[in-house]
């Protein structure tokens, strides 16, 4: 399986060390992941004068899991871990998204 590295995590000295997120946090946006579209993200709200967080998250390769999964499945005549459930999870939280962008 193939890991992918974030562009943080690729120059980011392994000695740099980071506060851990604990509490709350007042932001205008939260970005979730450190790679390219998440610091450009965070380097466009800098620029326009909002307050954004960049949150890392273990490297876990989530995508692949579930593709190597399914193909196991399909190759062994087997049901797939991962249930359409998670899908639908993953939907309502984006439907969340829009709405919190149309609320504003």
């Amino acid at each position: 399986m193939t890991t992918q590295t974030s562009l943080w995590r690729a120059f980011t000295p392994p000695t740099a060390k980071f506060e851990t997120l604990e509490g709350s946090v007042e932001t205008d946006v939260t970005i979730i992941g450190a790679g390219f579209t998440g610091l450009s993200t965070a380097l466009h709200l800098a620029s326009s004068r909002g307050k954004g967080e960049v949150i890392e998250h273990p490297e876990i390769d989530q995508f692949a899991q579930e593709m190597d999964d399914f193909s196991k499945s399909i190759l062994k005549g087997k049901p797939s871990r991962v249930s359409g459930e998670e899908g639908w999870k993953d939907l309502k939280v984006i439907e969340a998204i829009y709405a919190s962008i149309r609320s504003g």
